[in-house]
């Protein structure tokens, strides 16, 4: 008797099963749509005005690189619990509101950082903080997809692009070459450069510190105090990256004359900087790396 009604019991507890599955397989597929309808048409005006651009022309590269690390990191949204609606709904609120007020006024950073914003608190909202402490460096990654106006940068780099361009001079003249520079020009030979041209790779260094946050996070994510050191670093590494592009630029200009250097700024420029970064970037690292392993060993850091 006790056999058949466990029996019984069994069979009669496994079609429930089945409602359940379907009705959390609807919520997640009713879930992915929704935040789809929001990313796609955003992912659409960031290719369209963002990602035409050098300032942003690494945009579908850290997409590609960081939607393949979540999937490459996705056996970390087991164990999570999904959270009370508070503080997750009030949040989603605010990131909606901003969504809609950037889509409207047609201001891509608000729009596509809101957009990321509102995907996270749904994440959150599903899996629960735990889950979504694990992915901090893929939420901010992805952020690297939404470059501000280019005129912050140019306002945000002038200080840079001055020092640059007084040293690239230096450095010529300093070998030899008839190089100087008065204002916003650069002197070489017969030639003239301004300065805006000349330093306008500039523009790549979000890209560069894009590329070299995944490139550390990648090959040393593990080990907190060395990625923190290499992060340090990226920003003057993507200093000299385009020091040499101006370096080049003027080289370029003084011995091909400067409808060549416009065809190797306007159609190489960006591949050159980007090149260069990669390998100057995997040099210092497999130089620094040993020197810091053995530092640690006889300091016992």
């Amino acid at each position: 008797m006790n056999s058949a009604s466990t029996k019984y019991s069994r069979i009669s507890a496994e079609p429930s099963a089945g409602p359940i599955a379907r009705s959390a397989l609807t919520g997640r597929t009713l879930l992915v749509l929704g935040l789809a309808s929001i990313a796609l048409p955003t992912l659409t005006r960031l290719a369209q005005l963002n990602w035409t651009t050098e300032a942003g022309a690494h945009g579908p590269i850290v997409l590609a690189t960081g939607l393949w690390l979540i999937w490459h990191d996705r056996n970390r949204l087991t164990g999570g619990v999904a959270p009370a609606l508070f503080p997750g709904l009030p949040l989603l609120l605010i990131a909606s509101a901003c969504y809609f007020l950037g889509r409207v006024a047609g201001i891509m950073m608000v729009e596509g950082l809101s957009a990321i914003a509102v995907c996270t608190i749904c994440a959150y909202m599903y899996f629960g903080a735990r889950v979504i402490s694990r992915f901090v460096f893929h939420i901010f990654y992805l952020c690297f997809i939404v470059s501000p106006p280019e005129n912050w940068i140019f306002v945000g780099t002038r200080p840079i692009k001055a020092a640059l361009s007084d040293w690239a001079v230096d450095l010529l003249a300093f070998v030899g070459l008839p190089a100087a520079q008065a204002g916003a020009t650069i002197f070489i030979g017969f030639f003239q450069l301004q300065v805006a041209a000349a330093c306008s790779g500039l523009y790549s260094i979000i890209g560069i510190t894009a590329i070299g946050a995944f490139y550390i996070y990648i090959r040393h994510g593990s080990d907190v105090g060395y990625a923190i050191l290499m992060a340090l670093l990226i920003v003057p590494f993507a200093m000299f990256i385009n020091f040499l592009r101006i370096v080049a630029l003027i080289i370029i200009t003084y011995y091909f004359g400067d409808g060549a250097a416009f065809h190797f700024s306007h159609d190489f420029g960006g591949m050159f900087t980007f090149s260069v970064a990669i390998l100057f970037l995997i040099g210092l690292d497999a130089a620094l790396h040993p020197f810091i392993g053995t530092l640690r060993r006889r300091t016992r850091w």
